[in-house]
């Protein structure tokens, strides 16, 4: 092999690690949270947890040009890597009366972003109806 077959052999092997450790980086999970439901039960009573992890809840987050899906662990908690900048929040299901708090986040670069979404279910007692006057 001569000495300039070498250094293009050098070259593009430099090229390739400098590839693979960028997206490395870029795929690295810069955003971690967790999801919570609730109410889950139409009553809440006093000393009972009235909200639950939402395992297996499927989040898509995008912003103009992108979109990128996650699913929630059993506990509720997701980790993606995303890059820096304004994202909205949504399920990746329509999810009748509930409604996914917040609704946009914002990633900052060079810092882990840390979520708690939580997802209002919907579930209410009615209100008793009071006699007219």
């Amino acid at each position: 092999m001569s000495v300039v077959q070498r250094r293009s052999l050098t070259c593009v092997v430099a090229v390739i690690a400098g590839l693979a450790v960028s997206s490395a980086i870029a795929g690295a999970a810069n955003v971690t949270g967790v999801v919570s439901k609730g109410p889950v039960t139409p009553v809440c009573r006093e000393g009972t947890r009235c909200d639950a992890p939402a395992a297996g809840f499927v989040l898509v987050f995008t912003r103009p040009g992108l979109e990128v899906r996650t699913t929630t662990q059993r506990d509720g908690h997701f980790a993606l890597g995303l890059r820096p900048g304004a994202y909205t929040v949504r399920s990746a299901r329509r999810l009748g009366l509930g409604t996914l708090r917040p609704a946009t986040v914002k990633v900052a670069a060079g810092r882990p972003t840390v979520l708690r979404l939580f997802l209002d279910t919907g579930i209410r007692t009615p209100s008793p109806q009071r006699p007219a006057p």
